[in-house]
């Protein structure tokens, strides 16, 4: 007996459980009478010494001196107990690998130069524009002139006068006025909540544009002012870097820019400055 709790121990050492009969297997040997009487782990044995241990295990008094009782209570200390089934499987979980855990993925940190470069490149958002635009046909020129806007004279008679007379050097022929000049004030209402920024005005501008030269007949459009150059070419520049150069609005339809009505009536020497824009315009109207 000795040897075996030996065994058991350096088992144990080794991390493997020692199985032993709960009760005897059907066709099995008889179980000798000391296994009834073997408790594990068993008390402290020293190795160094065995012939001490033999005699003090002959020294000690038996467990149980019949065979039968041990047998009985052994097997009633196995019904409470943990089942086989369950510390097997502890034992298996217990000296199973561990899984290796996936390391958490760590989005990198967004790089400051990519965001200022991002934040750059975004277009900024245009302040709301204020103008007032005359729109008038004159044969077969359109006129777009900026108007002050906060102006209370409109298309005033005395630019209408100065509009036919431009257009009538340009065309070298007279170009009646058609119907009334429509005027295209920016912000149309006073709502603080209605949409009436750039994009909005310039499509209204476009609209308007496409209603007055869907009749046809015009072939020529003087852009008077920088709000008018701006709205009917959809450019962003000053008006400096506009004037005097020859567009293309629609395919067979030109378009040149220059000072508004109110600086040519308003500024000293500024006609001719306007006449000297308008050369383009007339050179490509002669050979045309």
């Amino acid at each position: 007996m000795i040897e075996e709790q030996q065994r058991h121990q350096y088992l144990e050492a080794l991390g493997i459980s020692s199985w032993l009969p709960r009760a005897e297997l059907p066709a099995a040997a008889p179980t000798p009478d000391w296994v009834w009487d073997f408790s594990y782990p068993a008390p402290d044995i020293p190795f160094a010494d065995t012939n001490t241990a033999n005699a003090d295990t002959a020294t000690k008094p038996s467990v149980s001196a019949d065979p039968a009782a041990a047998r009985a209570s052994l097997t009633r200390s196995f019904a409470s107990g943990p089942k086989p089934e369950v510390k097997e499987a502890l034992w298996r979980e217990k000296k199973a690998p561990l899984k290796a855990t996936q390391p958490e993925e760590v989005s990198p940190p967004e790089n400051d130069d990519a965001v200022a470069i991002e934040a750059a490149t975004q277009t900024p958002k245009r302040p709301q524009p204020r103008f007032k635009l005359a729109l008038a046909r004159f044969g077969r020129a359109l006129l777009v002139d900026s108007l002050p806007p906060q102006s209370q004279n409109d298309f005033s008679p005395s630019h209408q006068a100065l509009a036919g007379a431009i257009v009538r050097s340009v065309c070298s022929a007279e170009q009646p006025l058609q119907g009334s000049p429509f005027l295209l004030p920016w912000p149309m209402f006073a709502s603080p909540t209605l949409p009436q920024g750039y994009d909005e005005a310039l499509q209204t501008v476009q609209h308007k544009l496409d209603r007055l030269l869907a009749d046809g007949g015009v072939d020529v459009v003087l852009l008077m002012g920088e709000s008018a150059a701006r709205m009917v070419l959809e450019r962003e520049e000053e008006l400096a870097e506009l004037s005097g150069i020859l567009f293309s609005v629609r395919a067979d339809i030109k378009a040149l820019a220059t000072h508004s009505l109110t600086e040519a009536m308003q500024v000293p020497g500024i006609k001719p400055v306007i006449w000297q824009q308008l050369q383009p315009l007339l050179k490509h109207l002669q050979n045309g």
